[in-house]
């Protein structure tokens, strides 16, 4: 018997309509605190946001206790929940773990790359430089992750891949606040063409070291800027 053909988009209806009304809640909280609709520091009223996605406070909490367990949200007993402000030291824990960890997760993930895998990444990479010549910086935030995540989607190494997704959304905040400073995503952008081929041939030793490059030239232009913050 013929398998069914079930089209893509029918698939993402299922996966939206098995979602609970609080992660739905979650997700529209998480893509406005990470693309700078939600700046850091701003109250979350439970009551208001209650009001304002038409629900009860029960979908509420639970989205901002997933929030708060994510690094996103600060929830305080007096304060109540407020979008989280990353410190210098977060910032700088962040990169540093990147630093040794991504680099190894490449390496691991390289040899078990498939060529529609490899396909992705360079769908992620044209639609970078669309959103880059466009302006769409919130936009080019969420494919850069994409394009990290699928370099180490591979890996052998499960807790590893859990560890850098972990990160995922606080590097998306970092590489927001600091295009606001200054905007070097255009070479940020060519640096990820340089690792992408370099993944492309199966390189692994070039690709691991373009891409320990890549986010030591990142954590330098961070690490300037947090060094001006404090003086």
């Amino acid at each position: 018997m013929a398998k069914r053909y079930t089209p893509p988009v029918a698939e993402s209806i299922k996966a939206q309509l098995k979602k609970s009304t609080s992660d739905l809640i979650f997700d529209a909280l998480r893509e406005s605190i990470l693309t700078g609709e939600l700046s850091p520091g701003t109250q979350l009223i439970e009551k208001n946001l209650a009001a304002d996605f038409g629900v009860s406070k029960t979908p509420i909490r639970e989205a901002l206790h997933h929030l708060s367990h994510i690094g996103l949200v600060d929830l305080e007993t007096a304060k109540g929940a407020t979008v989280h402000t990353l410190t210098s030291e977060e910032i700088k824990d962040i990169w540093e773990m990147r630093q040794y960890l991504e680099p190894m997760a490449l390496e691991l993930s390289i040899p078990h790359l498939t060529d529609d895998e490899i396909e992705q990444l360079r769908d992620c990479l044209e639609e970078a430089r669309k959103s880059l010549d466009a302006g769409e910086m919130k936009k080019l935030s969420q494919i850069n992750t994409e394009f990290h995540e699928l370099l180490y989607s591979k890996a052998d190494n499960h807790l590893l891949i859990q560890w850098l997704d972990s990160l995922s959304d606080r590097r998306r905040l970092v590489s927001m606040n600091i295009w606001d400073i200054e905007n070097n995503s255009d070479t940020e952008w060519k640096e990820h063409q340089v690792i992408f081929e370099a993944v492309e041939v199966r390189d692994i030793p070039t690709a691991s070291q373009a891409l320990k490059d890549h986010i030591a030239n990142f954590t330098k232009q961070v690490l300037a800027h947090l060094k001006k913050d404090n003086q």
